[in-house]
């Protein structure tokens, strides 16, 4: 069974309630023969309850703030953020002072985590730069690489480059994508 709930507190047209001649019960204000009719709609109690993969990217999000990441929502499937750019900027809201980037838009803030990942199941973006992380994309290939002494991979020339300069490369985050 599904219920919906409105933030709507207008009807369309007031048939029941105060000034109308048909009385009301005294818990909410809606009258008998509208409950009857089924033109109650369901009370807002406390919080709806989360589709869980909208849950979990929420917690992910929340995980890597906690940890001191600045995140911001990407779409899904994409690499694209959900704001808006540059171009389709109307300078309202949050850019009345001056368009506001993905990157400027970025947050450690619980709150604005818990907002963003509400509804959607948005995949996490790190802004790299506030989190004052450096990022090296090692990408993978099957074509040897003849300046590199036949290394495939960006893993491989790291460790080479990291070898000529008589050092390792440290433990430190890593992450996989699709591209």
């Amino acid at each position: 069974m599904t219920f919906t709930t409105s933030t709507n507190t207008r009807p369309a047209r007031q048939e029941h309630g105060p000034g109308t001649g048909t009385p009301c019960d005294a818990a909410g204000g809606v009258s008998a023969q509208a409950r009857r009719e089924g033109t109650q709609r369901m009370p807002r109690h406390g919080q709806s309850r989360l589709d869980p993969e909208v849950a979990r990217l929420r917690q992910v999000a929340l995980d890597a703030a906690a940890a001191g990441l600045y995140v911001f929502p990407v779409r899904e499937g994409a690499k694209l953020p959900i704001f808006h750019g540059l171009e389709r900027c109307r300078r309202r809201g949050v850019c009345t002072d001056g368009h506001l980037g993905w990157e400027q838009r970025a947050t450690r803030d619980p709150d604005q985590i818990r907002r963003w990942w509400s509804q959607s199941p948005y995949n996490v973006g790190i802004a790299c730069g506030p989190s004052r992380l450096l990022v090296i994309d090692l990408d993978t290939g099957d074509e040897p690489l003849p300046e590199w002494g036949g290394a495939t991979t960006g893993s491989e020339v790291l460790a080479r480059v990291a070898a000529a300069h008589d050092t390792q490369v440290p433990a430190t985050y890593a992450v996989s994508t699709p591209t």
